[in-house]
């Protein structure tokens, strides 16, 4: 009937941002789930004479409710994303309920308002980017007590069983269910008065000796100080690099604030300490040089000069 078709259009829209995990166009007082909830309740007296609909509006209506009881800038938001969340796992689409779980997860470590709403639909938003960037990045720094059941179970439904030992279906429901009920647990973050931003040099190159250029540069990409972090001496016999990568760790969380790391050692460990600051969410980059030769006499001699810090990743 003609007065259902707002109905009928809300329940589709609903359904397509539900079905392609649309968050920023499913959730909150202006989402789909809100504007099929407002249809219910002014198309109620219709749909309760529609059989298929009339016995389950009261249940549809709970569901519905906590996707729209608050937009995600608010402090509330982080329930509503939990709701979410379970409403996959309760409709046994594991996926979707781990993506909504690690985004929820990683809007509890933005400070800024604006990374916990999904950017603009219509355009990327670099300045959303970027504020998301460094969301993620302080949560796979400092949260060692969900991150890794969170990031085990993501690539385990990512990889869809294409591992060398793949969890069976029982395991990924269970982990699924941890990683939902990690949204709402405390967050621990040092105070960033107390934990200012640094630029670690893990190398055997102490700042001290870095052109002024260098240090600006580092200075610019950590937004603060540059700390000496010793790189150690590798054994050339030497097969296992574990130890010396807790070791040089140990030191690195002696720096709450780092931010990004230049890693510059010997090849083996340097990959493992990559790998490892990568995950705890600290960026980790190389110095470039450029070569100049200059000859005096008969001599010819050669000088690097630093040109800029390149990414790992």
């Amino acid at each position: 009937e003609p007065r259902l078709q707002p109905f009928a259009q809300a329940l589709k829209a609903f359904g397509a941002d539900l079905a392609t995990i649309r968050t920023g166009a499913l959730v909150g007082r202006r989402g789909s789930a809100a504007r099929l909830l407002a249809e219910i309740d002014g198309a109620s007296p219709d749909l309760a004479t529609l059989p298929p609909l009339a016995p389950v509006l009261s249940e549809v209506r709970e569901t519905l409710a906590p996707l729209a009881a608050a937009d995600l800038s608010e402090p509330a938001g982080d329930h509503v994303l939990a709701a979410l969340a379970r409403l996959y796992l309760d409709l046994d689409r594991v996926p979707e309920a781990v993506t909504v779980a690690r985004e929820a997860r990683i809007s509890r470590y933005a400070p800024d308002p604006a990374a916990r709403v999904p950017g603009e639909h219509d355009r990327p938003s670099l300045a959303f980017a970027a504020v998301r960037d460094r969301a993620e990045h302080r949560w796979r720094r400092f949260d060692l007590a969900h991150r890794p059941t969170i990031t085990s179970v993501r690539n385990t439904v990512d990889h869809a069983g294409f591992q060398s030992q793949p969890v069976n279906a029982e395991g990924v429901r269970k982990q699924a269910e941890q990683a939902v009920a990690a949204i709402l647990q405390p967050v621990t973050t040092p105070d960033p008065t107390l934990a200012p931003p640094v630029f670690l040099n893990v190398s055997n190159h102490p700042v001290a000796a870095w052109s002024d250029t260098q240090r600006d540069a580092a200075r610019s990409l950590a937004g603060g100080e540059v700390v000496d972090v010793p790189f150690p001496v590798v054994d050339p016999e030497v097969e296992n690099v574990e130890p010396m990568a807790d070791q040089v760790l140990a030191l690195v969380d002696g720096h709450p604030g780092a931010v990004v790391a230049m890693v510059q050692g010997e090849f083996v460990l340097t990959a493992r300490l990559v790998q490892v600051l990568e995950e705890r969410g600290i960026r980790c980059v190389a110095a470039t040089t450029a070569r100049e030769v200059v000859v005096e006499g008969d001599r010819t001699i050669s000088r690097f000069r630093f040109v800029r810090f390149r990414p790992y990743r």
